[in-house]
């Protein structure tokens, strides 16, 4: 009996160390995007409805077998969309032919477009879908773009053809990453 107690005890110390150093090397994540990227701080309150946009990213040399020219670099962004007061928001038409939908990336004077991820095979586990967004719901997903490696910075850019909306943006910053991936 005491056996089992001293091995349960064990177990559980164990696991706890196991969560308290993965908080740790989340945490240490964490600050580094955060420091490597300008940070806007999240909307607190605003008069009227608005579309909540949020978003992170990631850039790479490579994906998988996608390889962009040395003038350019992958950039990886997941994003959140909520809907505050709005009957519905689009956040793209419901065809296969609009990557990205009325999201662009704004990097100094310059727009990109969402890149065709399955043309140019990088795969994401979730791409943001283009949909209805009622009021009070929220989606997320991942947007590809390809763009010049000496970006500096750039904000995303939610422009639906629907409709004129407030839209208050939360940027938690873009980091940098030299190394490549497999998809």
């Amino acid at each position: 009996m005491l056996l089992v107690a001293g091995i349960a005890i064990f177990a559980i110390a164990s696991l706890v160390t196991v969560v308290l150093i993965q908080q740790m090397e989340l945490q240490s994540l964490t600050s580094q995007s955060l420091t490597m990227s300008p940070y806007t701080a999240p909307v607190t309150s605003t008069t009227g409805p608005y579309v909540y946009v949020q978003y992170n990213g990631w850039t790479y040399t490579s994906w998988g077998s996608f390889r962009p020219s040395v003038e350019n670099v992958l950039l990886i962004l997941w994003v959140l969309v909520e809907n505050h007061g709005y009957e519905s928001v689009s956040t793209g038409q419901h065809s296969g032919l609009n990557y990205g939908g009325y999201f662009h990336l704004a990097i100094g004077s310059r727009q990109f477009d969402p890149i065709d991820t399955y043309l140019n095979g990088v795969e994401l586990q979730q791409q943001l879908p283009m949909t209805d967004v009622l009021n009070g719901l929220s989606v997320s997903g991942y947007l590809a773009f390809l763009i010049p490696s000496n970006f500096g910075s750039c904000s995303l850019l939610f422009q639906p053809e629907n409709g004129s909306f407030n839209v208050q943006y939360d940027n938690l910053g873009i980091v940098a990453y030299s190394t490549t991936t497999t998809a």
